[in-house]
């Protein structure tokens, strides 16, 4: 057996277009703190982290965009999903 963890969430049955990055996605039923008695003892807390953390970004830098004309760079590493660049530009 082989764990791909970056396959999670990502089943396009379930998720219309997975491989775009949504954050108000509705429904949105998503495995990445798990559930019942394997649920992330953890999630409540990393909630109010990231939730902190992308308000006081958005606050300090208001007109933060990803730069569409500089393609983001995905991380090839087997096991992992995401980028290992994604320019932005947080010009008005």
């Amino acid at each position: 057996m082989l764990l791909f963890v970056c396959a999670a969430n990502r089943d396009d049955t379930h998720f219309e277009d997975p491989e775009t990055l949504d954050l108000p996605r509705r429904p949105n039923r998503h495995l990445s703190f798990g559930t019942g008695p394997h649920g992330c003892i953890g999630a409540a807390l990393v909630r109010v982290q990231a939730s902190t953390a992308l308000r006081a970004l958005l606050t300090r830098f208001p007109h933060l965009r990803v730069c569409a004309d500089v393609p983001p760079t995905r991380n090839a590493a087997l096991g992992f999903h995401g980028f290992t660049s994604l320019t932005v530009d947080a010009r008005a």
